[in-house]
């Protein structure tokens, strides 16, 4: 559910199809092969960071050049570094003082080890509402007291699960799904009765957080 007043930070990791429209008003940092995916795309992009040790020699020149022509600052790291590349893209863009006041992390990949860091960072910068998005999956954090309706586009993932963002007790109330509809759900770190739902296309898809902080995981 958009909200035109906000400005998205979108740290774009990786190289794939995205649906560039679910956006607000971005602000592009690319990190690793996502920079080749902005400049594909033809994204304005404020700056780019990272080690690059995922991209050839050719595709940093290429992205040298670009940055002449597209005036955008290329910050490099080492590979020895206290922070991964997409966090690393948020303290910059902070210390930058960036007008943003939402974060997503478009990122992917096999390493359970890296989504489970990426996951963390959801939680660590929570006040910002970040959002993990994925080739198959979109992951975001509501907090209590929250209403959210679910846009169409959202709409077109087949599964819904919800999660406790730091252990402690979640309570939502979701209408417009097939299982457990219109009724307070209760999530602690060892519930399973929350995941795979799916939407019921012939309604409104509504989710109310009653309580505590919830990670809600789309995914096709």
């Amino acid at each position: 559910m958009k909200n035109s007043n906000i400005k998205q930070l979108v740290i774009v990791c990786r190289d794939y199809d995205i649906n560039w429209n679910q956006f607000i008003n971005p602000i592009f940092v690319g990190v690793e092969s996502g920079i080749l995916s902005l400049l594909a795309h033809k994204k304005p992009i404020n700056f780019v960071c990272g080690d690059h040790d995922t991209i050839t020699k050719q595709q940093l020149k290429f992205i040298n050049k670009q940055s002449q022509h597209n005036d955008f600052d290329i910050i490099t790291f080492t590979k020895e570094k206290d922070f991964i590349d997409s966090e690393l893209a948020i303290i910059i863009a902070i210390n930058k003082n960036i007008d943003f006041q939402q974060i997503v992390i478009v990122a992917d990949g096999w390493r359970w080890d890296m989504l489970l860091t990426s996951i963390n960072l959801l939680k660590k910068y929570q006040s910002f509402n970040p959002i993990l998005l994925g080739n198959n999956n979109y992951c975001f954090l509501l907090q209590a007291k929250t209403e959210y309706i679910f846009s169409d586009w959202q709409l077109t993932y087949k599964y819904i699960s919800f999660f406790s963002l730091d252990g402690e007790e979640v309570i939502y109330n979701f209408s417009g799904c097939k299982f457990y509809p219109n009724q307070d759900i209760i999530v602690t770190s060892n519930s399973t009765q929350a995941i795979s739902n799916e939407f019921n296309q012939q309604e409104i898809a509504k989710l109310t957080i009653k309580k505590g902080h919830c990670l809600i995981f789309l995914s096709k």
